[in-house]
């Protein structure tokens, strides 16, 4: 039957009211995270535990970060296929599903993350499969096998992607041969790895000291450590974890130009040095990143995304953090015959923030972003896991997360300029173009280009 229309109203009429329209409540600028029930402790074996209740969800959330840092050729591609694989032993395969759990593994230069989720009640087997995982690692022939198949056609596919193409040289371009260059192996490396590589690797850099393991959820924190003491308390080593040395510090240059005769459009990446969580200049920085291109209200995206500027598909800028410290990077996509139009409007941008600082609206928008970020990140069980990890990784815990929403709301507009001016300013600036090969002699007519 179909319902009867004679009194419905139109949306006009549903957001009106006899007074006139309704109006749009405000915004409002987020407070600070609330201070949770938690716990941080190292464990014998030298594990850190951070436990936080957060009883959103009868669930829990597991994040194991190792630093996973190596030197030899061949690490990345060994890493790549551990991460692929370590999850996935062939006995172990479904034993958490009727706990609602899952186990994935991912790595990165700097550190091999093992992340999950289970019901409350469920969270002794996730810690048991984890302690199995660790301790006594399968690698299976026939597993490994089919993970460096899946993994060898995967990246086979990648490497023909611009935007991967783009990402593997910016990496060249700001660290050279330091090992954060190598996030992504090559097919042809993963093809060359055999199990016996896997479990060596494993034997000799998945180990606890230097490791720290974050349980968020509904779940009292002292059980949740004991129970993470017990499960793992045979998880031992007399080394520590390898961690990522001191990145090479990004200096200003030539952009790389890297030509693509199949690209229909163009990527174009620039990265500049910045600083890491504990500095003192790093809400600032923030802030000053948000205004440049971090946010929907920003200048880039106002610059590049307007009605007569169609040829940009995307322009943000983000804060990376890594090893310690941090860069600020700038991500384009653009059709190809507006390269070097969006590339000088975004080299405007970058000069305009020195002799047209923000102003006391463009801060407080920013501000406001950053808050409200912040907070929604928190929110939920997996993001506050998320942030609590990532801040593990250079030694931080709650307290520097606790404490941030402070060193933003009391951010000057003046420090924020001067944030601008010693780190986003034009000729700290460094990069790749990958573009079609017509673009070259285009962008040496104002910028300096080099080849590969």
């Amino acid at each position: 039957m179909t319902p009867s229309t004679a009194n419905c109203r139109t949306a006009n009429e549903i957001r009106r009211t006899e007074q006139g329209p309704r109006p749009i409540p405000p915004t409002g600028v987020a407070g600070p995270i609330a201070e949770l029930p938690n716990v941080d402790v190292s464990l014998a074996n030298g594990l850190r535990v951070i436990a936080v209740r957060q009883p959103a969800t009868p669930m829990v959330e597991i994040r194991l970060w190792i630093p996973f840092a190596g030197w030899e050729p061949a690490h990345p591609a060994r890493a790549e296929l551990l991460a692929a694989s370590i999850t996935t032993g062939c006995e172990n395969n479904g034993s958490l599903a009727p706990v609602g759990g899952s186990l994935v593994a991912e790595v990165t230069p700097e550190r091999l993350l093992i992340s999950g989720q289970v019901l409350t009640s469920g969270l002794s087997l996730l810690l048991e499969t984890v302690a199995h995982t660790l301790t006594s690692p399968e690698y299976v022939g026939d597993c490994v096998l089919d993970e460096r198949r899946r993994l060898t056609t995967q990246l086979q596919m990648l490497e023909r992607d611009a935007a991967v193409i783009a990402r593997r040289a910016l990496q060249r371009q700001r660290f050279g041969k330091h090992p954060a260059a190598a996030e992504m192996s090559t097919a042809d490396a993963i093809a060359e790895i055999n199990p016996k590589e896997l479990r060596d690797l494993h034997k000799t850099a998945v180990v606890p000291r230097g490791a720290t393991l974050v349980l968020v959820g509904d779940i009292d924190v002292d059980d949740a450590v004991s129970q993470a003491d017990r499960a793992l308390r045979d998880w031992t080593s007399s080394t520590a974890a390898q961690q990522l040395t001191s990145l090479p510090v990004i200096t200003g240059g030539p952009l790389l130009f890297m030509s693509n005769e199949e690209a229909q459009d163009s990527q174009i990446r620039l990265s500049a040095q910045a600083v890491g969580r504990t500095h003192p200049k790093y809400p600032a920085v923030v802030l000053a990143n948000l205004t440049l291109g971090g946010y929907f209200a920003s200048r880039l995206a106002a610059n590049l995304h307007g009605a007569d500027k169609l040829h940009t598909y995307h322009a943000h800028s983000y804060i990376e953090l890594h090893a310690g410290t941090g860069s600020v990077v700038v991500e384009i996509d653009a059709t190809t015959e507006a390269t070097a139009e969006v590339l000088n409007e975004t080299r405007y941008e970058l000069a305009r923030l020195l002799y047209q600082p923000p102003g006391d609206a463009e801060v407080a928008a920013a501000r406001e972003y950053a808050l409200g970020a912040m907070h929604f990140a928190s929110a939920t069980q997996a993001g506050l896991a998320a942030q609590l990890v990532a801040l593990a990784g250079t030694g931080l815990g709650m307290p520097w997360l606790l404490g941030m929403h402070s060193r933003l709301v009391n951010t000057s507009p003046t420090e924020i300029t001067q944030a601008a001016q010693e780190f986003l300013t034009p000729v700290n600036w460094t990069g790749t173009v990958v573009a079609n090969p017509s673009q070259l002699a285009v962008l040496a007519k104002f910028c300096a280009v080099t080849g590969p």
